[in-house]
């Protein structure tokens, strides 16, 4: 029955039909409130103004930031009905962030972002912005026998992945971030050296020459540019401001300037890129084939014809040279900064020299490795040494003596090494960067490199592990030494540095992340 008649006809209505008319109207206007509350996604329970803010706090997700509430584990009359949690920020570098103290002093080191701390809340309630959100369940510490007891337990709502075979091109895209391009622009040929002086990064690009980008600042901005088609290796000297490369048979310095706009302008402003100025180009007797600065002004030379060549770049003049090897020398390192008394150098054959720079001879050859040694670091005046059957094994310069094994029955082959505040980085075939701990052995954390592609370079410089590979991406991510994020497939116990990187991992490796919803669809 319609009780929807003209107004000019409801005087005519029955007591009851008048009822059953009001009943009728005042259960379509709340459907149409309650509709419309819906659509609006409007809760009662919030004032207007924490819908302003829940709108603000949706706005770091566009800009790459990425938010992960972690529930902590309760037991027996600890259960509350809203479980306790842990709020955390990750910055689109990979950067933690555990309150909003942190939040401003890196806001106030980025003036460039737009964001400010009002787009942020360390409140336990979801924003629901998958997959820029991620919620998850603690697991138990201290106990990883079985599956379900892995530090890292995560629970993602509101998302089903099913297992499927990915190709090489559907891994590189699948999953948050997967396609996130490298924060330093460039991507100009192999990679044959990267270095930081005075807050900027030198990268040397074999097929087309350096780039210098800032390191300060959310974004990380191109400067400066040298250009050389034929670049083989460099270092570069803080102090006296030139950047020392070697090209074929020479040797060329040239000068960056940097110049300061002002005062007032962010330091990523502050900087203008110029062309390159050559001082000076020294004509050496063979192919350059790697570099050692000494501070302050003084560069070693390894040639292809087993040669040190001696140049003072103050002096803009060549010291000295002398023979050490009849193999090209590949590698030169010493345990001291300034005024020398030895050097390391290793030869094309394999074997790692001590050379004396007073008698301008060979002391000893260092001995222990089973094969070749290919790549060398050196800190505390121990010299680590990466040997062609991947393990790594560190010597005590002054002596000769053989210390330890630091890595050994490694079945990848290591392409590169880093030595930073007691932790030893690898780079492996396997594309992942193992991190050490030097004084108890152990494997801490891995992560991925740029582009997670094979890496050829490593370097430590704060926080930052900065990576990059032989197809020339360069890119960085932020170091937590503390960091828990355990794979839970069965047999493999990698614990990674970076959250996403596990969630890498898990997608590439393994086929599929171990992420299941916690609700029906």
């Amino acid at each position: 029955m319609s009780y929807r008649r003209d107004s000019d006809s409801r005087s005519e209505w029955s007591e009851t039909e008048m009822i059953k008319f009001e009943m009728a109207e005042t259960e379509s206007t709340n459907t149409a409130t309650v509709m419309a509350l819906k659509a609006s996604k409007f809760n009662p329970k919030r004032s207007f103004e924490d819908l302003q803010r829940s709108d603000s706090w949706s706005i770091p997700f566009s800009f790459g930031w990425r938010r992960e509430i972690v529930y902590r584990r309760t037991q027996g009359s600890n259960k509350r009905k809203t479980p306790a949690a842990d709020v955390y920020y990750f910055s689109p570098s990979g950067e933690k962030f555990r309150s909003p103290t942190e939040i401003d002093k890196f806001l106030k080191l980025n003036r460039d972002t737009k964001l400010t701390t009002q787009n942020f809340t360390f409140k336990t309630k979801k924003i629901n912005q998958w997959p820029n959100e991620v919620c998850c369940q603690a697991s138990k510490r201290g106990r990883r026998s079985s599956r379900s007891q892995f530090r890292t337990n995560y629970n993602i709502e509101n998302i089903n992945i099913e297992k499927q075979e990915f190709s090489t091109e559907e891994q590189q895209t699948s999953g948050p971030e997967l396609d996130r391009t490298s924060c330093f622009p460039g991507n100009y040929g192999p990679v044959v050296e990267v270095c930081v002086a005075s807050s900027y990064l030198y990268v040397a690009y074999g097929n087309y020459g350096v780039h210098v980008y800032s390191l300060d600042g959310y974004k990380k901005k191109a400067v400066h540019k040298i250009t050389n088609q034929d670049l083989q290796c460099m270092v570069v000297s803080e102090l006296q401001g030139l950047v020392v490369i070697g090209s074929g048979r020479q040797l060329s310095l040239c000068k960056v300037t940097l110049v300061n706009e002002g005062p007032n302008i962010h330091h990523h402003d502050q900087c203008c890129m110029h062309t390159n100025v050559q001082n000076s180009t020294f004509d050496m007797t063979s192919t350059v084939n790697c570099l050692l600065l000494i501070a302050p002004s003084l560069v070693y030379c390894g040639l292809a014809s087993g040669d040190i060549s001696v140049i003072n770049i103050v002096k803009n003049k060549k010291k000295e040279e002398y023979k050490c090897s009849d193999q090209p020398i590949m590698c030169l390192t010493s345990p001291e900064e300034t005024s020398p008394r030895l050097l390391c150098a290793l030869t094309r054959d394999g074997k790692v020299l001590v050379i004396s720079t007073l008698t301008k001879t060979v002391i000893t050859t260092l001995l222990g490795h089973s094969q070749s040694v290919f790549n060398l670091c050196v800190k505390q005046r121990l010299l680590y040494g990466i040997a062609e059957d991947s393990t790594v094994i560190a010597h005590k310069i002054y002596s000769g003596e053989k210390v330890n094994d630091v890595i050994t029955n490694n079945k990848l082959s290591i392409n590169c090494i880093h030595y930073n505040a007691d932790f030893l980085y690898t780079a492996s075939s396997d594309r992942l960067i193992r991190c050490y701990d030097v004084k108890t052995g152990k494997l801490t954390h891995v992560y991925y490199g740029a582009n997670r592609k094979v890496i050829s370079k490593i370097l430590v410089y704060k926080n930052m592990l900065i990576t990059a590979n032989a197809t020339g991406t360069v890119d960085w991510v932020a170091i937590d030494h503390t960091a828990e994020n355990y794979c839970q497939k069965v047999g493999c116990n990698f614990n990674f540095g970076n959250v996403w990187h596990l969630f890498w991992h898990e997608t590439e490796e393994h086929s599929t992340p171990l992420l299941t919803s916690t609700k029906s669809v």
